[in-house]
């Protein structure tokens, strides 16, 4: 017999990690980008870092956070799915 199903508690857990986790690299993002727009830093260098800065890195990492609040939500929903499958 195959089970199927999750721990809800830990699916829960989960959800909260990831949660956390997008909060501190969104804290971590603006952060950095504060400081990289107002360092004393001139030149082509610097000029190629902000680029990219705002080009990719800012929103790669903001597409990490957009994930990870999107599978926060959807192992809430799971264990709330669980839940409810449970309790029939």
């Amino acid at each position: 017999m195959t089970l199927l199903g999750a721990d809800v508690d830990q699916l829960d857990n989960l959800s909260r990690l990831f949660q956390t986790e997008s909060q501190k690299i969104a804290a971590s993002m603006q952060a950095i980008n504060s400081q990289v727009h107002s360092v004393w830093w001139h030149g082509q260098d610097a000029d190629r870092f902000r680029c990219d800065w705002d080009g990719r890195f800012r929103s790669q990492l903001s597409n990490i956070v957009t994930q990870l609040e999107d599978e926060a939500r959807n192992a809430t929903r799971q264990a709330a799915e669980q839940r409810n499958a449970s309790s029939h």
